[in-house]
């Protein structure tokens, strides 16, 4: 038998003293069945070493004295718990009045979102926080990992904000991109995707990013490695001045782009690694592969018979061989 309940349940086990400190395994072995039948003896239950329902929870029960709510509870308590939960994000709602995976799922996020420890259980700090009016409604935060993400970082990219490939993890790149758009939008700039946020940036008034000369930070730093991989630019400062402008509108003309030297949404989508063309030659070396380019394609030269005799002035005299003729050349002149 093997799955995440069974490494949880060693865990717990480990905690509380019925099996050696040892890095918890998700197979239930003997040693497994010896610690659960001394759990079973110590709290008079049927010593099978078997994990049956009554036994998984008083197991768990044991470790949570102050946790409200876990996995199997059900109830008009639980609805209520869950009502709040519906409250702080939608994505939630229509859930049984009973504690399941969908409901574990929901609490790990809200905790994830109010910086608890994500365990998916009610415990004392999850209710105060769950029930406070500073509690934090669903977002994206640093972190995750979902296909939603990739599909609002495409977002991100085709208004200019994110600078690097979207890839569905919500990391410092796109936290940066995020807090940039809700600045540009008059929202609180947290870098938290949430209801709010998510709904202006799939908006078609969503604002446009453009990083011009005067802005700093990693933005302007990834924008400047780019053109550096591409031969535009030679350092990495992380402010956007005048080589930076410079280079960036080098850029957009070779790339048949508006070159006013500002980072927008059409520049961004030019930075795509497939889509860009680098930098040329400088003329000297251009003139030079140039003209080698032609020495190459040139026909070889035709092979020209020597002469039977030396080309002077005057000719030869007819009959004479060209030895003659040049034997008697100073009696001719």
């Amino acid at each position: 038998m093997q799955n995440s309940a069974i490494l949880e349940m060693h865990q717990i086990l480990m905690d509380l003293g019925y099996m050696g400190a040892d890095e918890p395994s998700d197979i239930y072995s003997e040693q497994t069945e010896e610690a659960i039948k001394l759990f079973q003896r110590k709290h008079d239950l049927p010593i099978t070493g078997v994990a049956d329902e009554e036994t998984f929870r008083l197991l768990f029960l044991t470790t949570q004295k102050n946790t409200w709510f876990f996995w199997g509870d059900e109830g008009s308590d639980v609805y209520d718990m869950q009502e709040r939960l519906t409250w702080s994000s939608t994505i939630w709602s229509n859930l049984p009045a009973i504690f399941d995976k969908r409901t574990t799922d929901a609490v790990k996020t809200f905790q994830v979102c109010n910086h608890l420890s994500s365990d998916g259980k009610i415990g004392e700090m999850t209710r105060a926080a769950l029930y406070s009016e500073d509690a934090m409604a669903y977002a994206l935060v640093y972190g995750m990992e979902s296909e939603e993400v990739r599909e609002l970082q495409k977002r991100l990219k085709e208004l200019g904000y994110l600078t690097t490939e979207p890839d569905g993890k919500y990391g410092g790149d796109t936290v940066a991109a995020v807090k940039r758009f809700q600045l540009r939008s008059g929202l609180i700039s947290d870098g938290y995707l949430g209801a709010t946020t998510k709904a202006t940036l799939l908006s078609d008034t969503a604002e446009v990013n453009q990083i011009t000369i005067g802005d700093r930070g990693e933005d302007v730093t990834r924008i400047q490695k780019r053109l550096m991989a591409l031969k535009y630019m030679s350092v990495a400062t992380g402010y956007f001045g005048d080589s930076t402008s410079s280079a960036l509108k080098n850029f957009q003309k070779r790339n048949g782009l508006k070159a006013d030297g500002k980072y927008g949404p059409a520049t961004a989508t030019s930075f795509s690694p497939a889509a860009p063309r680098k930098q040329p030659s400088p003329p000297q070396q251009r003139r030079k592969l140039g003209r080698e380019f032609q020495a190459a394609r040139a026909p070889p030269a035709r092979h020209q018979p020597e002469p039977t005799w030396l080309p002077s002035y005057p000719p030869p005299v007819p009959g004479w061989a060209a030895d003659t003729y040049w034997a008697q050349r100073p009696q001719l002149l």
